[in-house]
């Protein structure tokens, strides 16, 4: 009743169709912590166990190990709503919906702690060029040019 969105007394329809066997069903996962799972090929299966078909837009929930994971079908092969009893069904999983949120709170996090270690870092010191300039023309022993150091202060760029 709840992939219908039904309460108890609803009025239900019922028509009678025939499917096409699936080939081939594209689903999607709501949540990152669903691939990070051991959600084996078994459980799959026995989730899959009680639905005769899947329509595209269908949400389908995997227990595994006490922990509830929605999926959403997104495309069926060869129609938008096929059989999947007594044949095999091809299975692609897309990236799950909140992947990029996760990714780029993940860049951040690594982007922050980068930042942190360049300023927990101790500064070095500053490179010190020694360059000693010759005369132009010797001028006697009181020449102040004579055994002159010229000093360029740079600081390393990283």
């Amino acid at each position: 009743m709840n992939n219908l969105l039904l309460e108890e007394g609803d009025t239900v329809t019922v028509e009678n169709v025939t499917l096409k066997q699936g080939k081939e069903v594209h689903i999607q996962p709501f949540e990152t912590r669903f691939t990070e799972s051991n959600v084996t090929k078994a459980v799959l299966e026995n989730a899959l166990i009680p639905f005769a078909c899947l329509s595209e837009g269908d949400v389908i929930n995997i227990d595994c190990n006490g922990q509830i994971f929605d999926i959403e079908v997104i495309k069926c092969v060869p129609e938008k709503a096929i059989g999947i009893i007594d044949t095999n069904v091809k299975i692609e999983f897309l990236p799950p919906k909140d992947y990029e949120r996760i990714q780029q709170q993940k860049q951040l996090a690594a982007e922050k702690e980068r930042a942190e270690k360049q300023k927990a870092e101790p500064k070095r010191p500053e490179k010190i060029e020694h360059k000693r300039e010759e005369p132009s023309k010797p001028q006697g022993d009181n020449d102040p040019r004579k055994n002159r150091l010229d000093f360029t202060v740079s600081s390393r760029k990283k």
